[in-house]
Parts: structure tokens; sequence; C-alpha cells
């Protein structure tokens, strides 16, 4: 129990959102609907968004794809709880800042309560950058081999770059 929840969110290119509440998420309540609900991103940064999933029939949602979702439309806990699970945080650039994000997470009952507010912190952590052309432009890196030839041929530039903003090891490299 608690009104907590922390997860991680990998950056770069590629990368899938993170859900801002735990796959337990409970909503008590004494009356029988549910009417709103309110996600924000605290201290939202450059590329920060909340995207919505598929919604339980009867919920709708505002707000998709920036640092702020509404929910609304009477419904059960349950499926207001089913709603919240289909909320993903992410960051669309290849380097965000790696501030931990705070998402605040509230419901409101068909008499106007509004719940306390529970916090989700969200640990941004950097993923490793390969750039096998080095400073040339992009990160990719071609050459040819001719089959019979049994001459070796480079797979990287030699200027070739690994970056990682938030570790100075790595534990493996894979080509």
């Amino acid at each position: 129990a608690g009104t907590g929840y922390a997860t991680n969110f990998v950056t770069g290119q590629g990368s899938s959102g993170v859900a801002v509440v735990d796959s337990d998420v409970s909503i008590i309540d004494d009356g029988a609907l549910i009417t709103a609900a309110s996600v924000s991103i605290t201290n939202a940064l450059g590329g920060d968004a909340l995207t919505v999933g598929s919604l339980p029939a009867g919920i709708s949602a505002s707000g998709a794809g920036t640092a702020s979702v509404s929910l609304s439309g009477d419904a059960s806990a349950a499926d207001y709880q089913s709603a919240l699970a289909a909320i993903d945080f992410s960051n669309s650039l290849p380097a965000p800042s790696l501030t931990t994000r705070v998402i605040d997470v509230s419901v409101t009952d068909d008499g106007s309560n509004i719940s306390n507010t529970a916090t989700t912190t969200a640990s941004l952590e950097a993923a490793p950058i390969v750039d096998l052309n080095g400073t040339d432009a992009g990160e990719s890196f071609s050459t040819r081999f001719t089959i019979g030839s049994n001459t070796a041929v480079a797979v990287a530039d030699t200027d070739a770059d690994i970056l990682d903003a938030d570790s100075t090891s790595l534990t493996r490299l894979a080509i």
C-alpha cells in the first residue's frame, strides 16, 4: 500500500513510455462512481509528454501528448484504475535532462470530492549512444566486404565514439 510509485525511463531513440501508476493501482471510494482524474508532470522539461492508450468505455482523455492529462466520464473505480494504467510518461528528446520527474495523480468522485494526491517519481537514465562514423554526419558507417578476398574490413570509422551521459563504464558491447 501507500501513495507513491517509482519508475525508470531509459532515454534515447525509440524509447517507449513507462506507466505512471503501478500495476496494482487502487482507487478506494465510498461512492459508486468516479467522475474525473488528473495526471500532471509537476516539473515538466523539454520533450516530456503523457500519452494515453486505450481507455475503458465512458472515459475520455484530454491533453494527451502534453504534461497534463485529464480524464472525464462517469465510471467505476475499477474502470478509472484501468484508465490510469493506460497513461505513460515519455520524453522525445535524444538526450533530455536526467532530472527526476514528479507526476501527481488524483481522482474526483461523483460527490465532487477530490482524492489525496498520489505521486510517481520517474527517474531518467541515459542510454549509451554508439556513433560508428565519428565526426561524419549521422551515426551509421558502411563498408564493403568482398567474399574470397581474405581482407579484413573495418566495422566502424577510426574516430567512432561511444557516449554514455550517466555512467563512466559500459558492461557490454555487441557487434
